[in-house]
């Protein structure tokens, strides 16, 4: 019984701890989460998208309203990161950072394709970073 217990804490920390034990810096684990959310944006799957906005925000707002939100993305050509800046206070854990996007789309009535900047703050919640839409 005592083996069996074990063997499921592990499972347990390695399914749903990976972000706790991921060593890497808090500017690479955001970039690369902004990075796919926006991905799933350009692909139209605001299902999996919607997941990486705050439990908070998933609260009090529908998978049918963050599409409308972010109906526009239906538009875009491109995506990337352009800086990630995280918040430091002393020791302590990073617990916020500020992410950069460029988005490309193509400019009504003018032929060519523009990118805009767009800030996005995010934020560590029980180990999770989440993109915190205000």
């Amino acid at each position: 019984m005592k083996m069996r217990l074990i063997t499921l804490l592990v499972i347990v920390a390695a399914l749903g701890g990976c972000a706790i034990f991921d060593n890497r810096p808090p500017e690479e684990i955001v970039g690369e989460r902004a990075q796919t959310r926006l991905d799933l944006l350009l692909s139209k799957d605001f299902e999996r998208s919607y997941q990486h906005m705050t439990p908070g925000y998933r609260a009090i707002h529908t998978v049918d309203q963050y599409t409308v939100d972010f109906a526009g993305s239906g538009m875009w050509t491109d995506t990337s990161i352009a800086t990630v800046g995280c918040t430091r206070v002393g020791e302590a854990p990073v617990t916020a950072c500020k992410v950069v996007a460029l988005i490309s789309y193509p400019a009504p009535r003018m032929g060519y394709i523009q990118t805009t900047e767009v800030t996005e703050n995010w934020v560590l919640l029980d180990g999770r970073w989440y993109m915190n839409h205000k």
